[in-house]
């Protein structure tokens, strides 16, 4: 037992995470043909799809007892209402069994930044049909009977709109294409209930969510209106009029507080953001690591890190909405162990807090099971609870000191060392 009586609550999940676009290669989707910052492109990936079982088997090795897995919408769905492609199917159920047969719960998501590109060729997310389209998927992926209970119908809206139609990072790289972006919005919404009904009416104890990015905007220039007003939007809009809508089961109005269209709330947390007019301040930006240092706080290699506010979000959340959280997703960028090592405890100890403080949390999935495909970033940034040498033949995985800490955690239920 830990010093201090406390550990995690018996059926407590301890995870990892993945997307099918950033390790499986072989890429069928809008992101085939995207060049990262780096120079990287998703096809180069992780082999995943060709050999999902070494990735797994890291899994057992560090004694976990969930993944976060998703099906590449792209690479099953080959047209709009068309048969599922049946080797993809069964590549799939393959991995599924496999996890499920060694007490390894999945929780697949189906959209996780990834267009089919017959969809992205029709205008992605703003098209009108793309929520007929995402139910019929959703309604196809649920006749195969998988060993699946939790599933996630989309993963972070607000980052995926943001960077696809207001930065111009993402597939389909527009930049301040508001109309396109709100429409895109509605759809996602519509797409998420058409899912979850489909999902649920072919198994009635499937529990059905989003995940959500929670992270705090501060503004950089605390005496700024500018910074100021802007931290002040980001944190209403992003933080909680998304998710919101989400949570409705209908169009019901802004005031409902019945949060009946989620069945769990997946949080991915990556700490907070400093807010300067119109633009961020990280790393990430490209803002010098000494003004974080002038700052005193501590970042990855693209963010600011929080760790203690986590213990403040999660209570808050099931205080206001009274559902199941998962941490979906929380992980380290940096080529520093020691400092990944440190930021994984410093996260955990507020998770501690936040249970002791009345949050319904069940599980935690650390991103990512090995270094991947960055998105707009490329391979640059380093995640992994296993290194992936890319430029190695065959592309060979090894445990960083992280894995052996959380292993720990995972088969005691509290941290130790």
């Amino acid at each position: 037992m830990h010093g201090d009586g406390f550990r995690f609550p018996d059926g407590f999940l301890w995870g990892a995470a993945s997307s099918p676009t950033q390790v499986e290669g072989d890429t069928r989707n809008e992101w085939a043909d995207f060049i990262a910052r780096d120079g990287g492109h998703a096809d180069e990936g992780c082999d995943a799809w060709a050999d999902f079982e070494r990735d797994f088997r890291l899994l057992e090795t560090m004694g976990l007892t969930a993944f976060r897995i998703g099906l590449d919408w792209g690479r099953l769905q080959p047209a709009p209402g068309a048969p599922l492609d049946a080797a993809a199917a069964a590549r799939y159920r393959q991995m599924l069994d496999w996890l499920s047969a060694r007490g390894i719960a999945p929780f697949v998501t189906l959209f996780h930044f990834a267009c089919p590109r017959w969809m992205a060729e029709r205008g992605g997310w703003a098209n009108p049909s793309a929520p007929a389209w995402f139910e019929d998927f959703a309604r196809r992926v649920a006749a195969l009977e998988l060993p699946v209970v939790h599933w996630i119908t989309v993963n972070e809206p607000c980052v995926y709109l943001t960077m696809s139609h207001l930065i111009g990072l993402f597939p389909p790289r527009r930049r301040f294409a508001f109309p396109a972006g709100w429409r895109a919005l509605r759809h996602l919404v519509l797409g998420h209930r058409f899912a979850r009904a489909a999902l649920c009416a072919a198994n009635p104890t499937a529990k059905v969510g989003i995940t959500k990015h929670f992270k705090h905007f501060m503004p950089y220039r605390p005496w700024h209106p500018v910074d100021l007003l802007n931290a002040w939007l980001c944190n209403a809009i992003f933080s909680r009029y998304l998710l919101e809508a989400f949570l409705r089961e209908s169009g019901s109005g802004v005031r409902s507080t019945s949060w009946t269209g989620c069945d769990f709330i997946g949080v991915n947390y990556y700490g907070r953001m400093r807010v300067k007019g119109f633009s961020d301040v990280s790393p990430v930006s490209g803002a010098p690591r000494e003004l974080f240092g002038r700052l005193n706080v501590v970042c990855d290699d693209m963010w600011e890190q929080d760790p203690p506010r986590l213990a403040r979000l999660l209570p808050d959340l099931t205080r206001r909405y009274g559902l199941p959280l998962y941490v979906t997703e929380s992980g380290f960028a940096t080529e520093d162990e020691e400092l990944r090592v440190r930021l994984l405890k410093e996260h955990v100890a507020s998770m501690r807090e936040a249970v002791g403080e009345g949050a319904d949390l069940r599980g935690y999935f650390y991103w990512a099971l090995t270094d991947n495909f960055e998105w707009a970033e490329g391979y640059s940034k380093k995640f992994g609870l296993a290194g992936v040498d890319f430029n190695a033949h065959g592309k060979p995985r090894t445990l960083r000191p992280i894995a052996e800490a959380y292993a720990r955690l995972s088969r005691n239920g509290y941290w130790i060392g």
